[in-house]
């Protein structure tokens, strides 16, 4: 573990050499694809005896990042996708200790996201988005992300985004949660059961709302399953479609 850590350490280094000898990188971005332990939320770092090994989320990025800090300081904007499962976030834990490595090293801004069983082949369309509206038309990132997840076809469906961005001026970090909603499938982005829990008929729903209050009853006149759903506080529609701007 420690030679594979000194080895990447050493590789790295000199590719930061090469690109620093190359001209000035005004944008850097790193991209994390890796296993996460669903139980302790922790990322997989390598084996020891033939076993797997899980390192502590604050350390498994120190270990990876610290090399690229030159170059970070160096770059305008520095951005870090973790195309990890949705443990990395959904723990309370382990999602403090990104946000906090996040801030430590003066990353730009960070995205990630919950799906429990992460696919990042569904990201293609963001990160084309990304591509030419942050990096190449230079959009800062926090106007730019409601319209790149409108570029993002059907990733909504399958996971919420989680998007930290640090402050240049203070130096503090937020973190804007955005998710997918449907009236029917998915409201305020709570997930409906497609069978009833208690009966457990199959298509099971009559919804009625009000004021933007969805509520599901079970058409199983003999249960009495009820769900009620209501925008999450503090919570903004996203409208996709065309800016004050267009014509």
């Amino acid at each position: 573990m420690v030679q594979n850590a000194t080895k990447y350490q050493c590789e790295v280094e000199k590719v930061v050499q090469d690109l620093l000898l190359q001209c000035h990188w005004s944008c850097l971005v790193m991209v994390i694809t890796n296993r996460i332990d669903n139980n302790c939320s922790n990322p997989f770092t390598g084996y020891i005896s033939n076993q797997y090994v899980a390192a502590e989320v604050d350390q498994f990025l120190d270990l990876l990042i610290i090399s690229w800090s030159t170059m970070i300081q160096c770059a305008t904007e520095s951005y870090l996708w973790c195309f990890s499962c949705g443990a990395l976030v959904n723990n309370t834990a382990s999602f403090t200790a990104l946000q906090q490595s996040v801030s430590k090293h003066n990353i730009t801004a960070s995205i990630a996201f919950t799906a429990p069983r992460f696919q990042p082949n569904f990201t293609a369309h963001l990160l084309l988005a990304f591509a030419e509206q942050v990096i190449i038309e230079s959009y800062h990132i926090a106007h730019a992300f409601p319209h790149m997840l409108g570029q993002s076809n059907k990733l909504g469906r399958h996971t919420d985004i989680i998007l930290m961005m640090t402050d240049t001026l203070t130096g503090n970090l937020s973190a804007v949660r955005y998710f997918w909603t449907h009236i029917d499938y998915r409201p305020w982005g709570f997930e409906m059961p497609i069978q009833c829990p208690d009966c457990g008929i199959v298509d099971a729903w009559r919804s009625a709302t009000k004021q933007r209050v969805y509520s599901f009853e079970c058409k199983n006149r003999r249960c009495k399953k009820l769900y009620t759903f209501q925008q999450p506080a503090g919570s903004q529609l996203l409208m996709p479609g065309k800016t004050g701007s267009s014509s």
